[in-house]
């Protein structure tokens, strides 16, 4: 298994055992006047990692560059030959000094597109990043954004936020590649001014989709929401059910674990869900009761003979993680704390990500299940630790419930469904309680709209729903993201 582990202060990538891969053809659409297409380049291990301590992004020039990888040959061959494209079509526009490098009033929307793009790569911790200026040599685009990831978990990560970005603050839908190749294009393709993503990328067009996940979480935000607006974006016409809803657990729980050294008898902190991080998130803040003259501590001890400390988290959940969230935990985040995000974006990945426990322990933020059978997720995730020898222990972040007698009236009521999308079993459960509270069942809603696709988030949400007994007719094969979803399941209604 390989995982991304990064530290707050310096990128540590994957383990060398990674594919080099020479430059591959250039595409010929490379990226929308919106910002630019960002290749994520998966590169193997190199030995002049830049350090980020700060945001700007690493736009390194030709004659600077000194790179030497680990397994020399063919990927110094696709380094050189990227060098020399770079020097010859296209400006840096943005560099390390964090200035921006042109001044034309058309392109300055566009900039701060490409530029936002770039920052939160950084963010990432990718490396060799540029903003490339291409407009004065193809009709297709403005702006190129080029940069380095160093494993399919980091591509992932690095494409998710750019998907947000893009999505949450202009208004434009990515298209491209939705799984990590050697190199990985994602193309903006949107007049930026417009605030409307072009036809090509409204992949789900008027279609009426469905969907069961709760809209808020024990942070305040929610699943159901980016959900919602990704829907929206893709030009669908959502109709929300939420079957199950998250609610805030006893603060004093958490307590215990977010004093001062709380989390010094731990080597990790592994979360299944954003809405545990949320939970803890929200634990870590200092009470009012606080002294603001009082010099912090921590939960994670900053002592120099420390051991060192892992967060785990799954696909673009780690988001969360956040220099703020990092530095609440511990006063040397950067020395002590890496985050680390599995390959494989579910709780039995995050299990290997993890590797051998040899009797240390981790804790799991997990949901209290009320009203409902809990799922067997959780179980199996800290099985799953303990048969690798960590000492799991289970802290209730958050209450998972189910939404109430009307919460499949939404669907019920409405209009004949295109789709209908289950991110987690207990979604599930809650409909089918829902629908028998309303006088219906699952094969009636069936045998009423037949053509209705079901579709799940991930393998792991697709076998919960089987097991409640309802077929699944798509799968997400990228699940780290809503994204893989929705992809899957528009190439399935246009197949049909």
């Amino acid at each position: 298994m390989r995982a991304a582990a990064i530290q707050t202060h310096a990128l540590v990538c994957a383990p060398p055992g990674a594919a080099a891969a020479a430059l591959a053809p250039w595409p010929r659409r490379a990226a929308g006047g919106g910002g630019g297409g960002p290749l994520l380049h998966h590169h193997r291990l190199r030995s002049d990692l830049p350090h980020t301590r700060s945001l700007p992004c690493r736009a390194r020039s030709p004659s600077s560059s000194s790179s030497s990888n680990v397994n020399s040959g063919r990927g110094d061959d696709a380094d050189n030959l990227l060098e020399d494209l770079l020097s010859k079509h296209g400006e840096v526009v943005y560099n390390a000094g964090g200035a921006p490098g042109i001044d034309a009033d058309d392109d300055a929307e566009c900039l701060s597109f490409a530029v936002s793009l770039a920052k939160v790569a950084s963010e990432v911790k990718a490396a060799d990043i540029r903003v490339l200026f291409v407009k004065p040599l193809v009709y297709w685009t403005r702006f190129f954004i080029i940069l380095t990831a160093f494993s399919n978990a980091q591509i992932d990560a690095i494409s998710s936020k750019m998907r947000d970005i893009g999505e949450k603050q202009f208004s434009i839908v990515a298209s491209g590649d939705t799984k990590p190749n050697s190199w990985t294009l994602l193309d903006f393709d949107s007049t930026a001014t417009g605030g409307m993503a072009q036809p090509e990328t409204l992949s789900l067009a008027g279609r009426r989709v469905a969907f069961t996940t709760p809209q808020t979480d024990a942070g305040g935000g929610g699943y159901g929401g980016r959900l919602h607006a990704i829907l929206r974006q893709r030009g669908a016409r959502p109709v929300p059910v939420p079957t199950i809803a998250i609610r805030a657990h006893d603060p004093d729980i958490l307590r215990p674990f977010v004093a001062p050294g709380g989390l010094d008898a731990f080597a990790a902190l592994a979360f299944t869900s954003r809405s545990g991080i949320s939970a803890f998130s929200r634990a870590l803040l200092p009470s009012s009761s606080s002294s603001p003259a009082r010099r912090p501590r921590h939960p994670v001890s900053d002592a120099a003979t420390a051991l060192p400390f892992t967060v785990a988290a799954l696909g673009s959940d780690a988001d969360l993680l956040d220099a703020a969230f990092l530095s609440r935990l511990c006063g040397d985040a950067g020395g002590r704390v890496s985050v680390l995000v599995p390959d494989v974006p579910t709780p039995a990945g995050l299990v290997e990500a993890l590797g051998s426990g040899s009797g240390r322990r981790v804790l799991c933020p997990v949901p209290d299940v009320v009203g409902l059978r809990e799922p067997p997720v959780v179980p199996g995730f800290l099985a799953g630790l303990e048969a690798a020898g960590w000492v799991a222990v289970r802290a209730p972040a958050y209450v998972t419930c189910w939404a109430g007698p009307r919460c499949a009236e939404a669907l019920v009521d409405a209009a004949a469904p295109d789709a209908v999308v289950f991110t987690s079993t207990a979604e599930v459960e809650g409909l089918l309680k829902g629908l028998d509270a309303a006088g219906w069942s699952w094969p009636r809603l069936r045998a009423r709209w037949p053509r209705m696709v079901v579709a799940a988030h991930g393998p792991v949400t697709a076998d919960g729903v089987r097991r409640l007994g309802i077929e699944v007719d798509v799968v997400g094969a990228r699940f780290s993201s809503f994204h893989g979803v929705l992809d899957a399941l528009a190439a399935k209604l246009e197949s049909d």
